[in-house]
């Protein structure tokens, strides 16, 4: 029994100092410098091998078993593609759209994803979308708590292998128009393309926006539109879909675009079920003091505060994903957001139903 004891005892010493010394060698080995980083000369296949398995088998792990929403939902698809273009299809491509060489020599290079994505379940794809990937330069989702625009883009996404290059273009362009330059004009600006802060994608002031989960700015209060641009900007509200276009708007250029939007006439009302919009109606009148809920006008109604948006001519889609944003908790880092997830919380799925139904049918102008 002591011998026994004694063996087991040595084994682990010389397995202990195996390590150690392995342990010491890995440091010397990557102080000495001997082993070239480049990204010109590659991975080993041995570690390629191994960092490929290993990321694939992290992302099976993580992802989790949640049920995704509807991914054939168009308003999703819509919304995806509209990010895509400025967010991803610089270092991924698109369908007509090579992936540019200075991102193409990154190591790992960005692979075109009209290939890679059948290679992943849906939640995976939601997984590396939100969370990114360690040594692959792969950022993960700029919006905290947005798991509805990450929705969006996996939609987009599942779609993309079947896409040719005038179907992704239609999408990705929603609203906006691309004007052939001239040769002067391609000279002195370079050719036209679809930037990243095209706002008309979205938001152009005479259509509809390309999905329903988007606002329509026509009208807004620009004090509002100032403000919502701004807190894109400092990141004091969350989005991986508005927070980079922000970011690269200067004061002036946010100041332009609120007056602009602030001027155009409101936007026409939807078709809504008459029986929702008369029980929407006296919500957003009266409110419900039973759920401690204030009327909805005396923020956004047409004569109400200059720092809260108009709710009139919105869609049932978009205002009903923002309430249960706020639920979530996903547009509490403003004093306005905190304030309206403590009424959203307060609120029924179908009085949310019903005061989406209200604005949406031309309620509160």
């Amino acid at each position: 029994m002591v011998l026994s004891r004694r063996i087991f005892l040595k084994g682990v010493l010389i397995l202990a100092g195996l390590a150690l010394a392995g342990a010491v060698g890995a440091v010397l080995f990557a102080y000495s410098g001997l082993y070239n980083v480049a990204a010109s000369r590659g991975h080993p296949l041995w570690l390629n091998w191994f960092l490929e398995t290993g990321m694939r088998r992290s992302v099976q792990f993580h992802s989790g078993d949640a049920p995704p929403p509807d991914l054939s939902d168009p308003a999703l698809i819509a919304l995806g593609a509209a990010h895509f273009q400025g967010g991803c299809a610089p270092c991924h491509g698109a369908p007509g759209q090579p992936i540019n060489p200075v991102y193409e020599h990154m190591l790992p290079s960005p692979p075109s994803l009209s290939g890679h994505v059948p290679r992943w379940e849906d939640r995976e794809l939601f997984w590396i979308v939100e969370h990114g990937l360690q040594y692959a330069g792969m950022p993960a989702w700029s919006g905290e708590n947005r798991q509805d625009e990450v929705w969006a883009v996996a939609a987009f996404l599942r779609r993309l292998p079947e896409m040719d290059a005038k179907t992704y273009q239609a999408l990705a362009r929603g609203n906006a128009e691309i004007e052939r330059a001239s040769a002067a004009q391609f000279v002195n600006t370079g050719r036209s393309a679809l930037h990243l802060t095209a706002c008309a994608r979205c938001h152009e002031h005479d259509a509809a926006p390309p999905s329903g989960l988007v606002p329509r700015l026509a009208g807004q209060p620009q004090t509002y539109l100032k403000r919502a641009l701004n807190e894109y900007r400092e990141d004091k509200r969350q989005s991986g879909i508005m927070e980079p276009v922000a970011a690269s708007l200067d004061e002036s250029q946010i100041a332009k675009l609120a007056d602009y939007y602030a001027s155009l006439p409101t936007p026409p009302a939807n078709n809504a079920p008459p029986g929702k919009v008369f029980a929407g109606k006296r919500i957003a009148l009266e409110g419900d003091p039973k759920r401690g809920l204030p009327p909805c006008e005396s923020c956004h109604g047409a004569a109400a505060l200059a720092d809260y948006p108009r709710l009139a001519g919105q869609s049932v889609e978009y205002i009903v994903s923002q309430l249960e944003l706020w639920r979530r908790g996903g547009r509490a880092q403003t004093p306005q957001g905190d304030l309206m997830a403590e009424i959203a919380e307060r609120m029924s799925d179908e009085q949310i139903d019903a005061v989406a139904n209200y604005y949406a049918g031309g309620g509160g102008r």
